[in-house]
């Protein structure tokens, strides 16, 4: 069967993958707007803790700041269905998500103690409670932070 991915644009328009129109239109429209979004650096330490900074933005109201570890390429063996007798790739598997606190528009840093065993990298990005848009995200491959 053919499947068309949708496309998510700024973390607020969405539409089919193919629609071009939509898509030249979404640039426009975030090309036009002047906000500026945080900026998030990750820093792995020697005791294996990760250091979050995460510069001031333009964060009108309070978001959280979320991370997840992944892990690294796995297989599952399909016995029925569609894939029946495949093996399938499973790449970058979210293996622990947590809410490590909120930042508010201004300079923010948190210590983040991740286990890190068989972890492909990790990945921290801020958003509203509620699930609203991205603001912002960074990602540190395990491989980069030794």
């Amino acid at each position: 069967s053919i499947y068309t991915p949708q496309m998510v644009f700024n973390g607020s328009i969405e539409f089919p993958g193919q629609e071009e129109r939509e898509a030249a239109c979404a640039v426009t429209t975030a090309a036009s707007r002047s906000e500026q979004r945080p900026v998030i650096v990750l820093q792995h330490n020697t005791d294996n803790s990760v250091l979050v900074n995460i510069d001031q933005g333009s964060a009108a109201s309070n978001v959280s700041v979320f991370a997840a570890v992944y892990g690294r390429v796995t297989s599952t063996n399909v016995p029925s269905g569609e894939n029946a007798g495949r093996k399938l790739a499973n790449v970058n598997i979210a293996k622990s998500l947590e809410r490590l606190g909120t930042h508010g528009g201004i300079p923010t840093q948190l210590t983040w103690r991740p286990d890190l065993a068989n972890a492909a990298g990790v990945a921290v990005w801020l958003q509203p409670e509620n699930l609203g848009p991205v603001q912002a995200v960074a990602q540190l491959r395990v491989s980069d932070a030794a």
